[in-house]
């Protein structure tokens, strides 16, 4: 991930502006999203998050722009979003250039406890030294680690996987 700030210009699409890190990113408001496709150069790679019907919207505007510069586009999506992974896989199962990873529920230092129920109980677990664990409480859990996340996405958009397929981000054998 370090060395692709060196290549590889970054925009993050928000509601809110992002945390400022080392990385430059160049912030871009959803309400100015209409102005996208008229940028000039070329998009080689497009990373979406989408976690709402909203980034399906944000998607559906800079999708003729990316579907001119024959982008690589992946979509990533929670694990628990099982409505919007049907949507988007019925409409994008033939693109050759998307893929959609579906990201199981993170934990580590930057993600915040109220983010999933298995960031709360490993927050709880370190911080707190306790876990409680109430009524029935037996929903499954798709655990990732962060990084590992990172760069499970990293090798999907950048690496040799192929195009146009289905991925799931998270540990296959995790008892």
């Amino acid at each position: 991930f370090q060395q692709l700030h060196e290549t590889v210009r970054f925009a993050v699409i928000s509601e809110k502006e992002p945390v400022k890190t080392a990385h430059s990113a160049y912030f871009i408001s959803p309400n100015k999203i209409q102005h996208i496709p008229q940028v000039k150069d070329p998009f080689s790679y497009a990373v979406l998050f989408l976690k709402t019907d909203k980034g399906c919207e944000v998607l559906t505007t800079i999708l003729p722009k990316l579907q001119k510069d024959k982008t690589k586009l992946a979509l990533v999506i929670d694990v628990d979003s099982a409505e919007l992974i049907s949507k988007l896989a019925s409409i994008y199962k033939k693109d050759k250039n998307t893929t959609l990873l579906i990201v199981g529920d993170l934990f580590g230092k930057s993600i915040e406890p109220s983010t999933s129920t298995l960031s709360q109980i490993v927050y709880d677990g370190l911080f707190r030294k306790k876990i409680a664990l109430s009524g029935n409480d037996l929903n499954p859990i798709f655990p990732i680690y962060e990084q590992d996340a990172l760069d499970a996405i990293s090798h999907a958009v950048f690496g040799g996987l192929k195009k146009h397929s289905v991925y799931c981000v998270f540990y296959r054998d995790w008892e």
